[in-house]
């Protein structure tokens, strides 16, 4: 659904013209509602129960609206157990750090951090990972720090390797 289709869903009332059937029977309605996520190279089946959306009533076609995706991809991060944007931003947010300085500690756009953090994006798995070890452990957030800063000044920093 695009933006504009979403803002006319909002204020447009219900009964809907059903895309599906053609017949002026969708309303809002709570569904439980089976979803397949294409996510890191894996397809991920699920039910989402309780989504509120608009469903017709005659053929049972659900349009889900931007409140329904967000629910279907808050459901997705649980099954998957992937941090939540409310995690990823208080954790950023407890180490007093700005999503430009995680974004250029991760080597990633400062732009997806704040996808990351608003739910516009479902970080990558290895990404999450990451996260959730530079958040947890101090030694990591200085090392990956350490090489960003090495990095903006043009100089390598060489890791110090067991003999």
């Amino acid at each position: 659904m695009s933006k504009k289709d979403d803002r006319t869903a909002k204020t447009k009332p219900f009964p809907w013209k059903c895309q599906n059937c053609g017949q002026r029977a969708v309303h809002d309605d709570v569904v439980s509602y089976p979803v397949s996520v294409e996510y890191d190279n894996r397809t991920y089946n699920l039910t989402v129960p309780g989504l509120k959306a608009p469903r017709c009533q005659k053929c049972g076609e659900v349009f889900p609206d931007a409140e329904a995706n967000r629910q279907i991809s808050a459901a997705f991060r649980y099954h998957a157990k992937l941090l939540t944007p409310q995690q990823v931003r208080n954790n950023r947010v407890k180490l007093g750090l700005t999503q430009k300085q995680i974004a250029g500690a991760l080597a990633v756009a400062e732009a997806s951090i704040s996808r990351w953090e608003t739910g516009a994006q479902i970080q990558q798995r290895s990404l999450d990972r990451l996260l959730r070890l530079f958040f947890e452990y101090q030694q990591v957030r200085e090392a990956l720090m350490d090489e960003e800063r090495a990095h903006e000044l043009g100089t390598e920093v060489v890791p110090q390797l067991a003999e």
